[in-house]
């Protein structure tokens, strides 16, 4: 069975986000084909070193000797002092630049989490549960955006267990990888951009699978979260 997936956080106060169901229903396109998971999986060596094997070819650079002349300098003052002519010679020879100059530099993780309610709009599932975000920014990736502020690539998991289970456990397990933006200076709220994957979860979502889009945003005072895309399962 193929379901859209749309969630929205809540609040004591009730919905913070409207319905989008009917721009969903325009991008409700699922398709379902055979795993080319290995295809990638065998290709992972030709990523850079650590998440790789390759190693950019080091360069060698040619230096050509030369000399260079200082001429004498004077300096006058009460205790005058002549600093003599000098002849400077530079040897030629090779300079080897390593590739390994060139690798990504090494990561820079800072981890955030957070906690809340959630909902799916009916008929989607999982219907109000409760939300557990964890995120992994990478700030070795950090460069400016424009505001004043920067970006950095980051992902992590989101788990939603349902509040109503019954005499059965539901959740419903999130993989998400995406960007972390300043909206302005840095040090202001934040947003996050970013595709999900479901990878399983418990109850009849045990082997469920969907992707869709993933946004969330953070201020001095709440996180909000939104998806919208598909899940597959069995009833």
């Amino acid at each position: 069975m193929r379901i859209a997936l749309v969630v929205a956080l809540v609040t004591t106060g009730g919905l913070l986000a409207q319905n989008p169901s009917s721009v969903l229903k325009q991008l409700e396109d699922d398709g379902l084909g055979p795993s080319i998971l290995s295809t990638f999986n065998a290709c992972q060596p030709l990523a850079p070193r650590p998440f790789g094997n390759f190693v950019p070819a080091s360069t060698t650079l040619n230096v050509t000797s030369t000399s260079v002349t200082v001429p004498a300098t004077i300096l006058t003052g009460p205790f005058p002092v002549t600093i003599p002519a000098r002849s400077l010679t530079i040897t030629g020879g090779t300079v080897t630049i390593p590739g390994s100059l060139f690798l990504p530099p090494a990561s820079r993780i800072c981890q955030a989490t957070a906690t809340g309610q959630i909902i799916g709009h009916p008929p989607q599932p999982p219907g109000k549960s409760t939300f557990s975000l964890r995120l992994l920014v990478d700030y070795s990736t950090y460069v400016a955006n424009g505001s004043g502020g920067g970006c950095a690539q980051a992902s992590g998991t989101l788990s939603l267990v349902k509040d109503s289970n019954g005499n059965s456990q539901e959740t419903i397990s999130i993989g998400h990888a995406g960007l972390l933006c300043e909206t302005a200076n840095i040090g202001s709220a934040r947003t996050y951009t970013a595709t999900y994957h479901i990878s399983g979860g418990s109850g009849k979502y045990a082997e469920a699978s969907g992707t869709g889009s993933f946004s969330a945003s953070f201020d001095a005072l709440r996180t909000l979260l939104h998806l919208q895309g598909n899940v597959l399962f069995d009833k």
